[in-house]
């Protein structure tokens, strides 16, 4: 399977289940400097997120007790991070949904409960694109420019190793601040 199918994957496991952010490979992908790789990593990884979010605006309808079960075991989410997107969405509405992300709130939790503020699963397929897809975009071309300019005479393994060190680095404060 090629990288751009892998993101998404990532895209659409992230906003379920799993706990690592798909800009994790659209990152490294980044590195190749080919700015084609990085967009279409970020469209793929979106594509994932969407299907991904559907999933669990579903869950969130019909299995609501089940799925805050799967949503506890998630690291870095418990029932209290859950309330407060619970009550961001009563009272914000969509807008919730696009500065979750920036507040370091899974997108997966506005899905699951998007339905219970009275969004429909259209509208919330809507906000969700640039929801996901600037901060993909942002990380990615982000890196890409580094790789192009600052980076550009340091090794592609020199490059590797930063970037692995900056994703332990980030989910190292994440998963303390978070308490996962």
């Amino acid at each position: 399977m090629g990288m751009k199918r892998w993101s998404g994957v990532w895209g659409l496991a992230e906003a379920t289940l799993f706990f690592i952010v798909p800009d994790v490979l659209i990152t490294y992908g980044a590195l190749s400097n080919r700015i084609r790789m990085v967009v279409r990593l970020c469209l793929w990884a979106l594509g994932g997120a969407l299907i991904g979010g559907c999933l669990m605006y579903i869950m969130g309808v019909w299995f609501a007790d089940h799925t805050r079960q799967l949503l506890v075991m998630v690291p870095a989410i418990d029932d209290a991070l859950i309330e407060d997107v619970r009550t961001q969405l009563r009272e914000t509405g969509w807008q919730a949904i696009i500065l979750g992300p920036t507040q370091g709130i899974p997108y997966k939790i506005y899905a699951s409960y998007a339905a219970e503020a009275d969004i429909s699963l259209l509208l919330f397929l809507l906000i969700s694109v640039p929801a996901r897809v600037v901060r993909f975009l942002l990380a990615g071309l982000l890196v890409w420019g580094l790789s192009q300019w600052l980076l550009k005479p340091i090794w592609l393994h020199w490059k590797m190793i930063t970037w692995l060190l900056f994703w332990l680095t980030f989910y190292s404060f994440y998963f303390v601040r978070m308490g996962g």
